[in-house]
């Protein structure tokens, strides 16, 4: 995987161009990668973008099937705009065409309401599930079952995650199943759409439910 920028998040904070290096890491990595991030212009702590249910990484979510980001403490979301094209279709007429005119609401009164079913999807929990996937695999077992044995051992815990109603659960594989992390999402239904900017393609969503 050459010439792939090892930690993308360096573009965000530094603004710079940066020589590309071998690698992709996650967020929990980059603590153990301090040194080599502030070498290539970091600024921030490599421990603060460690945890996803920690600042700031706390703000990312997801949002219409993309990644967003909450920007204030009322719940407004940042993200690319064909994540609310449900909402600009709710909200558009023959005589009002969000997509192609924009969109800005001066006032909250003056806000959009989302299309029906619109949810923010907030990361409440992130587990290390690697020890009890490699348990539940048959010694010896390879191919199609061990495929068979994962997936099924993934269902499981999927299930008892979303027992805890109002959440959403996935596990994802990493490093071609080395490891694996179960990810619990608390669902956050309802809102409004403050602008709509045609020109950056992106739009801000008011979770009125998630304001703190």
């Amino acid at each position: 995987m050459k010439w792939i920028t090892p930690v993308l998040i360096l573009i965000y904070f530094t603004g710079a161009s940066l020589l590309a290096d071998e690698g992709m890491w996650r967020p929990a990595q980059l603590p153990d990668l301090s040194d080599r991030l502030w070498e290539m212009g970091l600024e921030a702590d490599p421990t603060q973008l460690a945890v996803l249910t920690r600042h700031p990484m706390g703000a990312v979510i997801r949002f219409g099937g993309c990644t967003a980001s909450f920007v204030s403490p009322e719940g407004l979301a940042v993200a690319n705009h064909h994540c609310a094209y449900g909402s600009i279709q709710h909200n558009s007429s023959e005589d009002r065409d969000p997509l192609e005119q924009g969109f800005l609401a001066v006032e909250r009164g003056e806000e959009l309401p989302a299309a029906p079913g619109s949810r923010i999807l907030v990361t409440v929990a992130v587990d290390d599930v690697t020890e009890a996937i490699r348990a539940s695999l048959p010694e010896g077992v390879s191919g199609r079952e061990r495929w068979e044995a994962i997936a099924a051992k993934e269902k499981e815990l999927v299930a008892g995650c979303e027992e805890d109603q109002g959440h959403r659960c996935k596990v994802a594989a990493y490093h071609g199943g080395h490891e694996y992390e179960l990810i619990q999402r608390g669902g956050v239904s309802g809102g409004t759409v403050e602008v709509l900017n045609r020109e950056v393609k992106a739009c801000r969503f008011r979770s009125r439910l998630y304001s703190r």
